[in-house]
Order: C-alpha cells, then sequence, then structure tokens
C-alpha cells in the first residue's frame, strides 16, 4: 500500500483548547513494501499520527492519500 502525507496538520482529540496541532506540515511518503517505525519522546505526535492514518482523526489540514 502507498502512503503519502502533504502539509498534513493535527490535534489530538484529548488536546486543550488553543493548543498547538500535534502534527503540523508534515509531509511523508511510504513505498508498497517499505518498513517505517514511528519513535519519539511523549507529547510528539506518534499517537496522533496513527489516528490518522487509521483514519479514525480527520487532519485539520493537508491531505491523507492511501493508494493513490
Amino acid at each position: 500500500m502507498k502512503l503519502e502525507l502533504q502539509a498534513l496538520s493535527a490535534r489530538h482529540p484529548a488536546a486543550r483548547p488553543g493548543a498547538a496541532p500535534a502534527l503540523r506540515s508534515l509531509t511523508l511518503a511510504v513505498a508498497p513494501g517499505e518498513q517505517v517505525a514511528i519513535i519519539g519522546p511523549s507529547g510528539a505526535g506518534k499517537t496522533t499520527l496513527l489516528q490518522v492514518l487509521a483514519c479514525a482523526l480527520p487532519p485539520s489540514a493537508g491531505h491523507l492519500r492511501l493508494d493513490g
């Protein structure tokens, strides 16, 4: 499966109002067969990214494309 994120921004649903987005202008491309690890400190946006990729959280800006 091909995955593309273009200038994607998203805020975690539990974030307090007015908080900065957990993801801001993220651009990423993952080709079929590639493996990716998501690592980072607490609050870096890992869970928000996974929720967006699972289509459980709509992005506030940008585009998410799965298989084109």
